[in-house]
C-alpha cells in the first residue's frame, strides 16, 4: 500500500476490551476490504495481527 492508498481505521478501548474496525479501498474506490475485531486490551498488538492477516486473506493486497 502506498500513500495514496484508501485506508482507514478505529479503533476504541472500553473497560478492559479493545475493538477494531478497518477499511482498504482500491484506488477507484470499487472494491471494499472491511475488517473488524475485538479483543482484551493486553492483545491490542495480536489483534492488529490478526486484522492485517484477515485483510489480506479477504484480498487486500490484490486492489492496492
Amino acid at each position: 500500500a502506498g500513500c495514496n492508498t484508501p485506508v482507514g481505521a478505529f479503533a476504541r478501548i472500553k473497560g478492559k476490551t479493545v475493538a477494531f474496525r478497518g477499511r482498504g479501498l482500491s484506488n477507484d474506490g470499487k472494491k471494499v476490504i472491511d475488517v473488524s475485531g475485538h479483543d482484551v486490551a493486553e492483545k491490542a498488538e495480536e489483534l492488529g495481527r490478526r486484522m492485517a492477516e484477515q485483510a489480506l486473506k479477504k484480498g487486500f493486497e490484490k486492489i492496492v
